[in-house]
């Protein structure tokens, strides 16, 4: 028999979730986390292209699959404003499975190639410096 005073499910994870000092800490802690800045690679930028090639393939070890590769290019396809044959909807029902993900091949950073849904991306990754006429060695 439950009595009428007893907190229910709901109510405890209010009092967790709702005004928890401990859980406010970590949530700001998190918001702050660099896992760049953790292990001493802030301005290397092989590494950040190492970790985000790494994130991008869906066969890596990650737990993430294809998801991470999707979200990406589903923001970029949003920020960019430009109408592209492919949507953010088609990347989203998609699998990509058949996704290869290259590191410096030709100069370029990043490269994603998809056969199966016939697109390719390049992803040059820049820090301390900015576009410039032979950012592809061309």
């Amino acid at each position: 028999m439950i009595e009428e005073n007893s907190i229910t499910d709901l109510e405890a994870l209010e009092a967790l979730v709702v005004g928890n000092p401990d859980l406010e800490r970590l949530e700001t802690l998190l918001q702050q986390f660099n896992i760049f800045e953790a292990v001493g690679a802030v301005r290397q930028e092989l590494r950040h292209s190492d970790f985000l090639a790494f994130l991008l393939n869906p066969f890596q070890p990650h737990g993430l699959g294809d998801s991470f590769a999707k979200s990406l290019l589903q923001k970029a396809i949003i920020s960019s404003g430009m109408d592209t044959p492919i949507s953010p909807i088609d990347l989203d029902i998609w699998t990509l499975d058949e996704l290869e993900v290259r590191r410096e091949w030709n100069n370029i950073d990043i490269l994603l190639i998809d056969d199966a849904h016939k697109f390719v991306v390049i992803i040059e990754n820049k820090i301390d410096s900015g576009e410039h006429s032979q950012q592809l060695g061309a």
